[in-house]
């Protein structure tokens, strides 16, 4: 098996873990209510909390969703003008929050599979970091890299070596739905010949890179 395939096989993993935390919560809490083991005043309560179990459920079906889709999208290439598309996608966001400074160039690469990576980038740094969000892209030696830097606390050394794998508990990215959403630009990044680097960003927060051959990748 290489890499890539258990890269696959360890996020699913996870999305599984994360399934079956509020299934069987919802489980639990059902069946206490069935038997009419729940206090009056605490039903409203556990009504709540299984409310929230099930749009945690629904956040990690679509994330399952883009995924998937992400693994079909990566044959799909047209010729693209970066700075255009990711102004597309910068501009959906709050001006104040979210922002842009890209080089323009043309790439071949699947616009849907680069929009939802870049969704999942600003998106986590939105989520778990602090505005503003920037992005960026330049061109270096051999690669054009696009990068998401956010203000936030970043991540402890020891979990940079574990992301978009699996995520240590205990830190910023403690739910591994977001491993999944940065599993998706990982998988868009190598599809393209490229990588994911993620860092400590200048500015505090987390700084996440794709790094994307200048010349096309077989």
């Amino acid at each position: 098996m290489n890499s890539n395939d258990e890269r696959q096989r360890t996020l699913l993993r996870g999305l599984i873990h994360d399934i079956r935390g509020p299934l069987g919560r919802i489980k639990l809490r059902s069946e206490q209510l069935a038997a009419g083991l729940v206090p009056v005043d605490e039903v409203m309560d556990d009504v709540l909390k299984m409310d929230a179990d099930v749009d945690q459920l629904c956040e990690l079906t679509n994330k399952l969703y883009a995924y998937a889709d992400s693994l079909a999208e990566q044959h799909d290439r047209i010729d693209l003008e970066i700075a255009e598309l990711l102004g597309q996608v910068v501009n959906s966001y709050n001006s104040d929050n979210v922002q842009l400074d890209a080089e323009r160039r043309i790439m071949r690469m699947n616009p849907l599979a680069l929009k939802r990576s870049l969704n999942n980038l600003i998106d986590n740094a939105l989520e778990y970091g602090l505005p503003p969000v920037l992005v960026c892209a330049k061109s270096g030696k051999d690669a054009l890299i696009i990068s998401v830097d956010d203000h936030g606390h970043g991540l402890q050394p020891a979990s940079q070596l574990l992301m978009p794998r699996m995520p240590a508990s205990g830190d910023r990215h403690e739910t591994s739905h977001r491993g999944l959403g940065l599993g998706i630009v990982e998988q868009f990044c190598q599809a393209h010949g490229g990588s994911l680097d993620l860092l400590r960003s200048v500015h505090g927060g987390l700084r996440a890179e794709m790094h994307l051959p200048l010349r096309p990748s077989a």
